[in-house]
C-alpha cells in the first residue's frame, strides 16, 4: 500500500513528496478548460471567417472561466470592481460571438461551390458515340476531401441514347485538374476512366484535355 500521510492543511504527502492539492486542482482545472479550445483551433484547416471567430470567442470565454475561479477561490482577486464586472462582459461578448459564428455557418452557403447538379458528356474520341450523357450531382466529402457524385441510372424502359446507364465519379479535384469517373451497366459492365481538366466560365464548365492517345473526352457543365 503507498504511503499515505494525512493532509496537512492542503498538503497531501505521498512516498515522501509533499503535493499542493490546490496547485494541482487548478493546473487540471486548467488543462480542463484550455486544452479542448487549442485542440479546436489546432485542428481547424482552411477556416471560414466563422469557424475564426468561434475559435476566438472560445479562447476568450476559456480564458475568462480560468480567471473567474481564480477569483471565486481567492487565488487571484481583482483589484477594482471593475474588472471583475468586464470579465463577466467579456464572457458574455464571447458566448454571444460564438453563437453569431454557429449560426453563420448554419444559414449561409457552403464553402465548397461545385457541389450540385451538373451534366457530363462522355464521348469516344474515334466513333463519337456518347458513353454518357447524364445529369450529375455532385457533393463534396469533408473526410477524403474531395468532391463526388452519381447520375440517375436509366432503367431498360428509358430511350437508351448512351452506352452506359449509370456514371459515378469517384473523385474531382478541381485543383489539380483532375477527375476519376466509372460507367456501368445494368448487365454489370464497367469503364473506369481518369481525365485532366480543364476550368472555363469560371468554373462552369470543365472539359477533358486531349492528347494523341486519349479514347475518350469529357465535357462537365453546370446546367441551364
Amino acid at each position: 500500500m503507498p504511503d499515505v500521510m494525512g493532509a496537512r492543511g492542503y498538503i497531501v504527502r505521498f512516498y515522501g513528496v509533499e503535493i499542493d492539492l490546490t496547485t494541482t486542482a487548478l493546473f487540471l482545472i486548467l488543462l480542463g478548460v484550455i486544452v479542448p479550445t487549442a485542440v479546436y483551433s489546432l485542428r481547424l484547416q482552411d477556416p471560414t471567417p466563422a469557424e475564426l471567430l468561434v475559435a476566438i470567442c472560445m479562447a476568450l470565454f476559456s480564458g475568462v472561466v480560468f480567471l473567474w475561479i481564480l477569483d471565486a477561490t481567492s487565488l487571484l482577486r481583482f483589484r477594482s470592481e471593475w474588472v471583475a464586472k468586464s470579465v463577466w462582459g467579456a464572457a458574455i461578448v464571447s458566448v454571444l460571438g460564438t453563437s453569431v459564428g454557429v449560426y453563420r455557418d448554419a444559414f449561409s452557403e457552403r464553402k465548397y461551390p461545385y457541389e450540385g447538379l451538373w451534366h457530363v458528356y462522355i464521348q469516344s474520341v474515334e466513333s463519337q458515340d456518347y458513353m454518357a450523357d447524364h445529369e450529375l450531382l455532385l457533393h463534396y466529402s469533408t473526410s477524403a476531401e474531395t468532391y463526388w457524385g452519381f447520375a440517375k441510372m436509366l432503367t431498360s424502359q428509358t430511350p437508351k441514347t448512351t452506352r452506359y446507364d449509370w456514371v459515378q465519379v469517384t473523385e474531382f479535384q478541381p485543383k489539380d485538374n483532375t477527375l476519376y469517373a466509372r460507367l456501368l451497366n445494368n448487365d454489370g459492365s464497367e469503364l473506369i476512366l481518369s481525365f485532366q481538366v480543364s476550368s472555363e466560365r469560371q468554373g462552369r464548365l470543365f472539359t477533358s484535355k486531349n492528347t494523341s492517345t486519349s479514347k475518350y473526352s469529357l465535357k462537365l457543365v453546370r446546367p441551364l
